[in-house]
């Protein structure tokens, strides 16, 4: 008995110190890990975003082609090279906020494209801005973005009240006087719809009713009535395509012609396909539409499809201006440090992008960005400045 004893000590001892050499191996190949990313002259992005996002809207492969031509040449006296890495955040809150303080403590990230939602963006936002890394937003309008974060926070696209000024121009040239409001329940629509109402009141314009999107067709059917009662002229739709087309579909249900108006959001999609070419009297704000005439924008297309034998996609033009945006941002600051970079940022007037001429302000907002105002009709698109 007292020889098992001692053999099981044996053996148990023999078992700590195996564990204690893997413990010892896996934190040296941790430790090697990050030394060869601090040490392989490699600037890491990180571009935060369901991946489907990235592909269906022709973001991904944009960056990678800009990405591309970056590294041939390098950066900083040709010494460094970019590289994206692709991180899920699955547009879920929980999930982004879990990437976000990955992110920030990971110290080979340099800077952050992404995230894709302002339910995402607007919370994780603090984290980079705390652990002092640099996000460049691609997509997210709403206000609160960059008004608490200013020294790392840069979104490209305008802002809702850019949108919101710009659509309303449109609606007081229409003369659309009374306003129906229907809002996704989401950080997006519940800022349109704050902007819209502040708006419509230094306006003068009467906002007949406001509704969340619909549970079913009966209730719709139900306060469309009451739209009609009170003598509505227009619906707003605060909400991005696709989820967007519900309400839009809805409305049609009952009414051909009562127009349909609508910011940004409705640009992430085709409306005239989801309403399978029948889409008509419907009006936006697209702060992603470019004219395909421009010399600029016909050698990116001509670039891209000789790499993908296929057009552009809906975004890919901001995924390609983005990579080189910050790319000239660390030339010019010449150096990986995050605070440097972001003064280069903001310093930068005019920079010249693929279809405008741009800056940042203090507060990271994008300044010179043009928003046109398309029109459907007839499932035909038109647009005007």
């Amino acid at each position: 008995m007292k020889r098992g004893k001692t053999m099981l000590k044996r053996i148990a001892g023999m078992l700590v110190m195996v564990f204690l050499a893997m413990t010892q191996m896996s934190c040296a190949t941790i430790e090697s890990m990050l030394n060869r990313h601090q040490d392989d002259h490699t600037i890491y992005l990180a571009s935060i975003a369901p991946p489907d996002y990235l592909q269906n809207l022709g973001f991904q492969e944009a960056m990678d082609l800009a990405l591309d031509e970056v590294n041939s040449r390098g950066l900083i006296n040709g010494k460094y090279k970019l590289q994206i890495e692709v991180l899920d955040d699955k547009d879920d809150l929980t999930t982004g906020m879990r990437v976000a303080q990955q992110v920030v403590k990971e110290a080979r990230y340099t800077a952050v494209i992404g995230h894709w939602t302002a339910n995402v963006a607007l919370p994780t936002a603090k984290i980079y801005e705390n652990g002092g890394r640099l996000v460049l937003s691609p997509a997210v309008s709403n206000v609160k973005l960059t008004q608490d974060a200013s020294n790392y926070i840069f979104r490209t696209v305008p802002s809702d009240q850019d949108e919101i000024n710009k659509i309303m121009e449109y609606i007081q040239e229409k003369g659309y006087d009374r306003l129906a409001v229907c809002y996704a329940d989401t950080k997006y629509g519940q800022g349109l719809v704050e902007l819209l109402g502040q708006a419509c009141k230094e306006r003068d314009i009467t906002i007949t009713d406001i509704h969340r999107t619909f549970v079913n067709q009966d209730e719709f059917e139900k306060q469309y009535r009451k739209w009609a009662a009170l003598d509505t002229k227009a619906v707003f739709v605060a909400d991005a395509l696709p989820s967007g087309i519900q309400i839009v579909k809805q409305v049609r249900s009952q009414s051909p012609d009562l127009p349909i108006l609508s910011a940004g959001g409705f640009g992430f999609d085709d409306v005239n396909a989801l309403m399978e070419g029948q889409a008509s009297n419907i009006s936006y704000v697209d702060p992603y539409y470019h004219d395909r005439s421009q010399a600029k924008i016909q050698r990116f297309n001509a670039l891209y499809k000789a790499k993908y034998s296929k057009e552009p996609g809906q975004l890919s033009i901001e995924g390609y201006d983005i990579v080189h945006r910050l790319a000239d941002a660390i030339e010019k600051a010449g150096s990986t440090d995050t605070a440097a970079i972001s003064r280069a940022l903001k310093s930068t007037e005019d920079w010249e992008g693929t279809t405008d001429s741009f800056h940042f302000d203090e507060k990271g907002n994008v300044i010179g960005r043009r928003l046109t105002i398309v029109e459907v009709r007839k499932g035909q698109y038109h647009y005007s400045n």
